[in-house]
């Protein structure tokens, strides 16, 4: 009994699948972030317009908490795009 070695080709097939979920997963994590963010973004500039600068406070907040999982969203989605990318060529 022998173990036939891999074909590159199906490798790849398996990277690019691979690559594309995680974009998907990747554009989900910016996505909720950025919906989430931008709530409380409008609700800060609300509170700070209705007394002064009490609202001020959450932007800050809101950049490391909503920014912050972005970011790693951001670099999943170009992980993701960077494994769909095709091999270069061999040269024989």
């Amino acid at each position: 009994m022998s173990i036939e070695p891999s074909n590159p080709a199906d490798d790849h097939h398996v990277a690019k699948l691979f690559g594309a979920m995680l974009m998907v997963v990747g554009v989900l994590i910016m996505t909720l972030c950025g919906i989430c963010s931008a709530g409380v973004l409008v609700m800060a500039i609300f509170a700070a317009t209705q007394s002064l600068g009490s609202g001020l406070g959450l932007l800050g907040t809101d950049l490391v908490v909503g920014g912050l999982p972005f970011g790693v969203g951001l670099v999943i989605f170009i992980v993701g795009k960077g494994l769909r990318r095709e091999p270069p060529p061999r040269s024989s």
